[in-house]
Formats: C-alpha cells, structure tokens, sequence
C-alpha cells in the first residue's frame, strides 16, 4: 500500500507540474461524465485530478485514507475555489454503496478481486484508470519497475463477454528531482534496488543538460494509459 509523506508529496506535486500527467488524464476521463451527474473518486490521493475534474460534473465525493494528501486537496480546493468536492477520509469500502453516479480509481482497484465491491459503490459505470505497459525509468537497470493491470481488466471483462468502452494514450510521467541528493533520497524512500556499484552510473544517466525549471535530474517514465468505462447493468444482472 502507498503510504504518503511529506517527501512524496512534493515529488508527486513536482512531477504532476512537470509533464502535465493529471490533465491528460482529467481530459479522458471527461468523456465519460457529465455536467448532471456526481462522481467517487476511490483511492484519490492528492486530488489533482478531482480538481481538474471538478468543472465539467455536478459532484466529486473525493475518497482517500490518507491524513497529509487530503489536508493537501483541501488546500488547494480553497486556493482555487473550488467547491463541489466533498472529501471522505477512510477506507474506501466504507463509502455508501451506490452513493454516486459514476465511481472512479486511478492505479487502484481490480476487477477479479474487488469488482463488486468496486461497483457497489456507483448507481451506473466504473471507470478504470490503468497502465497498459511494463512501468519502468529508461535509466533505471534492468528489473525495476511492474507489469500494470489494463490488460488484464480487459481479459476478465472479454472472458464474461462484458461490454466496456476504451480510451487509450501515451504520457510522461516521470520524475524531476532538484539535485544528486534529492535523486538518492527518492530511490531509497521507493526501495528501488539498485547496487551500490551502479547508483553512479544511474545518477549520471538521470542528470538534465540544463538545469530546466530548477531540476538537475530527471527519471524518464512513459506509460501508455487506458481508461476502461464499464456499465454496472452490464456486470450486476
């Protein structure tokens, strides 16, 4: 389980501004929704893209249990006025079932273990924010990074002939960091196993040519992303 700190956060926050990775998927994930209806946001973390998301539906419930990234959401709900999320500190399963729309989980959730439960807590769709690719920073060595789930949410649904429609799209995610230090910081807090040899060879590989935006190294991560919309009448008979 992800467990936010202070040091996470900026590095999420820092990465987020950097590439522009929560309005890529804020704009999918509008194609889904609507201006009438409200929306749960399982898992949400620091809220980025419940802010994003926030304009163009009628209510976002932002879920999460984590104390330091919801006092952050708040935060920036009051920064830029924003005020149709409501936020829920707490293990998602406790929400009110069917207390919303449509449910939403990015990197979080699936279908083979937690599928009712997920779709308990929508009137009428789930959509799924996964990775579609093997997760892995072009300078890390070999063995870092995992297999994400889209294709396997996608095999569970094919395999009961459930109907879902699909949005898919390539994003940077990487992570900018300010100096060597704050490079070494972020590997030991991911428990990227990396030998002692080869974490100079690393940091080099990681160093900007320029000191863009005030970072000196930057760990390149491209993802290929799908959204899957599926109708709850579709799976609950």
């Amino acid at each position: 389980m992800f467990i936010w700190t202070e040091d996470k956060k900026r590095w999420y926050k820092d990465a987020l501004e950097y590439t522009g990775f929560a309005k890529m998927v804020a704009e999918h994930l509008k194609k889904y929704v609507s201006s009438e209806e409200t929306v749960v946001d399982l898992g949400c973390g620091l809220g980025t893209i419940d802010l994003l998301l926030a304009p163009y539906v009628k209510h976002i419930l932002a879920n999460d249990i984590s104390e330091i990234a919801l006092d952050d959401l708040c935060h920036e709900m009051k920064q830029n006025e924003i005020s149709n999320i409501t936020i829920h500190q707490g293990d998602w399963e406790t929400l009110e079932d069917e207390g919303s729309d449509v449910a939403v989980t990015t990197f979080f959730g699936s279908l083979e273990k937690e599928g009712e439960k997920l779709f308990s807590k929508c009137r009428d769709r789930l959509l799924l924010v996964k990775r579609n690719s093997l997760v892995d920073y072009a300078s890390l060595p070999k063995g870092i990074g995992h297999l994400a789930l889209a294709l396997d949410e996608e095999k569970w649904l094919k395999d009961r002939n459930i109907p879902y429609e699909c949005s898919v799209f390539e994003a940077e995610f990487g992570q900018p960091l300010v100096d060597e230090e704050d490079c070494l910081n972020y590997l030991e807090s991911y428990k990227m196993d990396i030998k002692d040899e080869a974490i100079h060879d690393f940091v080099e590989r990681a160093r900007l040519k320029t000191n863009d935006k005030g970072y000196q190294y930057y760990l390149p991560n491209r993802k290929e992303i799908r959204v899957l919309c599926i109708r709850k009448c579709d799976v609950i008979k």
